[in-house]
């Protein structure tokens, strides 16, 4: 069901976009693209695809600057940390952290839920977060589930909460 619907959700968006495309009448041939951007490109180790369509970047040396930044930090310092991070945490203290941050993700799931019209996904999603918040401690534990029996829904949105557990 869920399959059929992402499929169906996918495929309006490509029609939408086909439409988008056509309403504009943005037609690209030959003597649209920059030859000189096309060359540029074969020999760039990032290259800059867009710059063919739509031009030069009036922002590019900063935007390189920025994703370089981003690149040394996230090489020196987030993987750094979060190695050590997952080698010191015990497993308990990452599944309190995991059903937290699920119970924070309620809002998300429940308008999931309003959008595709499941009535007893709202009911079963707003009692999941009620009693976890409340008797679960914030959503540090999820008593719904171990003692009341609550059962997560299926959304896309919480795949990877099902799938973990």
């Amino acid at each position: 069901m869920i399959k059929k619907r992402a499929l169906s959700v996918l495929l309006l968006f490509f029609m939408l976009l086909n439409q988008a495309f056509a309403a504009n009448e943005i037609i690209y041939n030959e003597n649209s693209i920059d030859i000189q951007a096309v060359e540029a490109t074969k020999e760039s180790r990032y290259p800059d695809y867009s710059k063919m369509y739509i031009g030069d970047d009036k922002h590019e040396k900063f935007n390189r600057k920025m994703f370089n930044l981003n690149s040394k930090l996230n090489k020196f310092i987030a993987r750094p940390v979060h190695i050590v991070w997952s080698s010191i945490m015990p497993k308990f203290g990452i599944d309190r952290i995991r059903d937290a941050y699920n119970n924070i993700e309620y809002p998300k799931r429940l308008v999931s839920c309003i959008v595709q019209r499941d009535g007893k996904g709202i009911k079963q999603e707003t009692i999941r977060f009620l009693t976890n918040t409340t008797l679960g401690l914030g959503g540090l534990f999820d008593p719904a589930d171990k003692i009341f029996k609550v059962k997560p829904t299926n959304e896309i949105w919480n795949k990877h909460y099902v799938n973990v557990k």
